[in-house]
């Protein structure tokens, strides 16, 4: 599968007040245009957000975003770091993005009789730029109750 871009695009209140230092064109590279539900950091409920690409970032991008958060959680910057590389990304919150684009629309092109991760069809699934592989039907079902697709595991793909 060919991959392609990901980008969210600052919202003009607050996105870009948070984050126009770090991203001066607002536009912010995502590992994927699906969103995720996390717990942040202090936090009690979990967050939908998206996934920035760490290996879009500059090191002083990264280190300017480590920095603001570790101020604004009265954390070490060091800390804030290890999480974010094991995480394997830097969270962002949704409501600081307002447009999520790809510069590849293939990857909602079906791929012929893969196995769905939610319920375990096989069937024409639609594959994000990670190879995850969802089926029309259950699709629909994740957007509308927005749930956390890291909870289905690694994809495989099937040969």
């Amino acid at each position: 599968m060919v991959k392609g871009q990901c980008f969210g695009q600052l919202t003009d209140d607050v996105g870009k007040k948070e984050y126009a230092a770090i991203f001066p064109d607002g536009k912010v590279p995502l590992q994927s245009i699906f969103p995720i539900t996390i717990k942040a950091i202090n936090e009690k409920e979990e967050t939908k957000c998206y996934r920035i690409d760490l290996q879009q970032l500059s090191q002083e991008q990264k280190q300017f975003i480590i920095n603001r958060i570790a101020t604004r959680e009265n954390a070490l910057p060091s800390e804030i770091e290890k999480s974010f590389e094991e995480l394997g990304f830097i969270p962002i919150r949704s409501e600081l993005l307002s447009i999520i684009s790809t510069t590849n629309p293939a990857m909602f092109m079906p791929d012929v009789f893969t196995k769905c991760e939610l319920c375990g069809s096989y069937t024409n699934c639609i594959i994000d730029d990670e190879g995850f592989a969802v089926c029309p039907d259950c699709v629909d079902m994740f957007l509308e109750e927005e749930e956390d697709w890291e909870e289905f595991g690694e994809f495989e793909e099937e040969e």
